[in-house]
């Protein structure tokens, strides 16, 4: 197992220091990690990298986190990458909606902001379970 088989896992948030604090706790976690800031960049760069898993902020600049899911939705190479949605907005009705049904708009699940780090290795390892070589990295 001595060939990368590291997983890759986009970060789409518009606060750097987010991108920055997951970046931090997945990379310790073994994961290859990629990063978009805007809706827009975050369809091009899972275009481009064919993310595992991509944890997606639901209120991003250029265009929001549920326009850029549907347009991933849409990419036949993609249409099945597990996308959790995000949001420091819990109590929206929009947030509601989505703990109550996340596939209803796109998404897998949704997990409000701020969550742990244990949360966050909860919902990856639901999508995207690292192999035996990952585990203590």
């Amino acid at each position: 197992m001595s060939e990368n088989t590291q997983q890759t896992i986009l970060i789409v948030d518009d606060y750097e220091d987010i991108r920055h604090l997951l970046r931090e706790w997945l990379e310790r976690s073994g994961y290859h990690v990629v990063e978009a800031a805007d809706g827009k960049e975050a369809v091009e760069v899972a275009r481009r990298e064919h993310p595992s898993l991509i944890l997606m902020d639901l209120y991003l600049p250029e265009i929001d986190g549920f326009v850029a899911t549907a347009q991933i939705r849409r990419q036949e190479a993609l249409r099945h990458v597990p996308i959790v949605g995000t949001s420091a907005y819990g109590e929206s009705g929009v947030d509601i909606q989505l703990q109550i049904d996340p596939l209803a708009v796109g998404f897998n699940a949704y997990v409000a902001k701020p969550f742990s780090p244990e949360k966050l290795a909860e919902i990856v390892e639901r999508y995207v379970p690292k192999s035996r070589s990952a585990v203590g990295v």
